[in-house]
Protein backbone atom coordinates (compact mmCIF):
# COMPACT_ATOMS: atom_id res chain seq x y z
CA UNK A 1 0.00 0.00 0.00
CA UNK A 2 1.53 3.33 -1.01
CA UNK A 3 1.49 5.67 1.90
CA UNK A 4 -0.92 8.83 1.70
CA UNK A 5 1.93 11.54 1.79
CA UNK A 6 3.22 9.89 -1.04
CA UNK A 7 0.47 9.35 -3.02
CA UNK A 8 -0.32 13.41 -2.33
CA UNK A 9 3.40 14.01 -3.59
CA UNK A 10 2.86 11.82 -6.65
CA UNK A 11 -0.15 14.01 -7.10
CA UNK A 12 1.31 17.39 -7.28
CA UNK A 13 3.22 16.34 -9.63
CA UNK A 14 0.74 15.71 -12.26
CA UNK A 15 -0.85 17.92 -14.07
CA UNK A 16 -4.17 19.62 -12.35
CA UNK A 17 -5.88 20.74 -15.11
CA UNK A 18 -7.01 18.24 -17.66
CA UNK A 19 -9.52 19.35 -20.49
CA UNK A 20 -11.09 17.20 -23.54
CA UNK A 21 -10.54 17.75 -26.93
CA UNK A 22 -11.92 15.91 -29.69
CA UNK A 23 -12.78 12.87 -27.13
CA UNK A 24 -9.42 13.19 -25.67
CA UNK A 25 -8.15 14.12 -22.54
CA UNK A 26 -5.16 16.43 -22.59
CA UNK A 27 -3.04 18.04 -19.90
CA UNK A 28 -1.20 20.93 -19.94
CA UNK A 29 2.25 19.79 -18.35
CA UNK A 30 5.46 22.07 -17.82
CA UNK A 31 8.84 20.43 -18.06
CA UNK A 32 11.26 23.43 -15.77
CA UNK A 33 14.42 21.29 -16.45
CA UNK A 34 15.05 22.03 -20.37
CA UNK A 35 17.83 20.11 -21.75
CA UNK A 36 19.48 19.32 -17.99
CA UNK A 37 18.64 15.75 -17.76
CA UNK A 38 20.20 12.32 -17.27
CA UNK A 39 24.04 12.63 -16.38
CA UNK A 40 23.58 16.38 -17.17
CA UNK A 41 20.88 16.74 -14.22
CA UNK A 42 24.03 15.01 -11.73
CA UNK A 43 26.35 17.30 -13.33
CA UNK A 44 24.33 20.65 -12.77
CA UNK A 45 22.95 20.14 -9.38
CA UNK A 46 26.64 18.69 -8.23
CA UNK A 47 25.13 15.26 -7.57
CA UNK A 48 27.03 11.76 -7.67
CA UNK A 49 25.34 8.96 -8.94
CA UNK A 50 26.75 5.07 -7.94
CA UNK A 51 27.78 4.88 -11.46
CA UNK A 52 27.85 8.15 -13.97
CA UNK A 53 26.81 7.84 -17.15
CA UNK A 54 29.43 5.43 -19.58
CA UNK A 55 30.79 3.87 -16.48
CA UNK A 56 32.02 0.60 -17.28
CA UNK A 57 34.69 -1.74 -15.51
CA UNK A 58 37.57 -3.98 -17.24
CA UNK A 59 40.37 -6.23 -16.34
CA UNK A 60 42.62 -3.36 -17.72
CA UNK A 61 43.49 0.07 -17.98
CA UNK A 62 44.02 2.28 -20.54
CA UNK A 63 45.75 5.94 -21.09
CA UNK A 64 44.48 8.60 -23.15
CA UNK A 65 47.50 11.24 -25.06
CA UNK A 66 47.74 13.56 -27.64
CA UNK A 67 44.05 15.02 -27.64
CA UNK A 68 43.57 18.13 -30.35
CA UNK A 69 40.92 18.98 -32.02
CA UNK A 70 40.92 20.78 -35.59
CA UNK A 71 38.01 22.72 -38.13
CA UNK A 72 38.01 21.96 -41.33
CA UNK A 73 35.23 24.11 -43.39
CA UNK A 74 33.44 23.95 -40.20
CA UNK A 75 33.70 20.14 -39.72
CA UNK A 76 35.22 19.62 -35.90
CA UNK A 77 37.77 16.81 -36.06
CA UNK A 78 39.15 15.00 -33.26
CA UNK A 79 42.30 13.36 -32.57
CA UNK A 80 43.80 11.13 -29.65
CA UNK A 81 45.73 7.87 -29.08
CA UNK A 82 44.30 5.24 -26.97
CA UNK A 83 46.61 2.82 -25.09
CA UNK A 84 46.12 -0.69 -23.08
CA UNK A 85 48.52 0.30 -20.49
CA UNK A 86 47.47 -2.64 -18.07
CA UNK A 87 48.75 -6.71 -18.34
CA UNK A 88 45.74 -8.35 -20.44
CA UNK A 89 43.78 -7.69 -23.59
CA UNK A 90 40.80 -5.26 -23.63
CA UNK A 91 38.14 -3.30 -24.28
CA UNK A 92 37.69 0.52 -24.12
CA UNK A 93 35.01 3.30 -24.99
CA UNK A 94 36.31 6.64 -24.82
CA UNK A 95 34.03 9.75 -25.01
CA UNK A 96 33.79 13.34 -25.91
CA UNK A 97 31.94 15.79 -24.18
CA UNK A 98 31.22 19.18 -25.27
CA UNK A 99 31.27 22.57 -23.19
CA UNK A 100 28.89 25.02 -25.48
CA UNK A 101 30.38 28.53 -25.77
CA UNK A 102 28.82 31.09 -22.48
CA UNK A 103 26.25 33.01 -24.84
CA UNK A 104 24.48 29.56 -25.62
CA UNK A 105 23.24 29.28 -21.68
CA UNK A 106 23.85 25.47 -21.61
CA UNK A 107 25.47 24.89 -18.61
CA UNK A 108 26.36 21.21 -18.43
CA UNK A 109 28.71 19.27 -20.91
CA UNK A 110 27.20 17.32 -23.71
CA UNK A 111 28.55 13.77 -25.17
CA UNK A 112 28.92 14.49 -29.15
CA UNK A 113 30.76 11.34 -29.90
CA UNK A 114 32.70 8.11 -28.83
CA UNK A 115 34.46 5.17 -29.87
CA UNK A 116 34.57 1.49 -29.14
CA UNK A 117 37.85 -0.26 -29.65
CA UNK A 118 39.88 -3.63 -28.47
CA UNK A 119 43.80 -3.59 -27.64
CA UNK A 120 46.13 -6.19 -26.90
CA UNK A 121 48.10 -5.13 -23.24
CA UNK A 122 50.66 -2.53 -24.22
CA UNK A 123 49.08 -1.83 -27.65
CA UNK A 124 47.85 1.60 -28.76
CA UNK A 125 45.62 3.11 -31.06
CA UNK A 126 45.08 6.54 -32.53
CA UNK A 127 41.85 7.21 -32.86
CA UNK A 128 40.19 10.11 -35.17
CA UNK A 129 36.28 11.06 -34.75
CA UNK A 130 34.27 13.50 -36.70
CA UNK A 131 31.55 15.38 -34.62
CA UNK A 132 28.25 16.12 -35.92
CA UNK A 133 27.64 19.39 -36.14
CA UNK A 134 23.90 18.82 -34.65
CA UNK A 135 25.19 17.70 -31.57
CA UNK A 136 26.99 21.41 -30.85
CA UNK A 137 23.61 22.94 -32.07
CA UNK A 138 21.04 24.54 -29.82
CA UNK A 139 17.41 25.56 -30.64
CA UNK A 140 17.40 29.56 -32.11
CA UNK A 141 13.75 30.43 -30.98
CA UNK A 142 14.03 33.86 -32.62
CA UNK A 143 15.40 31.44 -36.00
CA UNK A 144 12.98 28.80 -35.44
CA UNK A 145 15.81 26.33 -35.95
CA UNK A 146 19.09 24.27 -34.88
CA UNK A 147 22.36 26.60 -35.02
CA UNK A 148 25.70 26.32 -33.76
CA UNK A 149 26.87 28.94 -31.27
CA UNK A 150 29.98 30.84 -32.45
CA UNK A 151 32.52 31.03 -29.66
CA UNK A 152 35.07 28.70 -27.55
CA UNK A 153 33.98 24.93 -27.48
CA UNK A 154 35.40 22.83 -24.16
CA UNK A 155 35.62 19.47 -25.39
CA UNK A 156 36.77 16.91 -23.06
CA UNK A 157 38.04 13.40 -23.23
CA UNK A 158 37.33 10.90 -20.45
CA UNK A 159 36.09 7.07 -19.91
CA UNK A 160 33.16 8.47 -18.27
CA UNK A 161 30.75 11.71 -17.63
CA UNK A 162 32.82 11.84 -14.39
CA UNK A 163 36.24 10.51 -15.58
CA UNK A 164 37.25 13.23 -17.76
CA UNK A 165 41.31 13.13 -18.57
CA UNK A 166 41.80 15.36 -21.45
CA UNK A 167 40.73 18.90 -21.77
CA UNK A 168 41.20 21.36 -25.36
CA UNK A 169 39.03 24.11 -26.93
CA UNK A 170 38.08 24.84 -30.04
CA UNK A 171 36.85 28.36 -31.55
CA UNK A 172 33.99 28.12 -33.95
CA UNK A 173 33.46 31.25 -36.08
CA UNK A 174 30.94 30.51 -38.57
CA UNK A 175 27.63 29.74 -37.50
CA UNK A 176 26.19 26.76 -38.78
CA UNK A 177 22.63 25.82 -39.31
CA UNK A 178 22.05 22.07 -38.09
CA UNK A 179 19.43 20.29 -39.58
CA UNK A 180 17.66 17.80 -37.55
Amino acid sequence: MVPRSARRAGHRQCPRRARQNNGQLTFDVHYTEGSDIGYKRYEVNDLKPAFWFGHGLSYTTFDYSEFSASQDNGTVRIRFTVTNSGPVTGTDVPQIYATLPDTSQERARRLVQWSRLSLAAGQSRTVELVVDDKHLSIWDTAAKQWSRPIGEYGLHLGASAADLRLTTTLYLDKPQSAAR
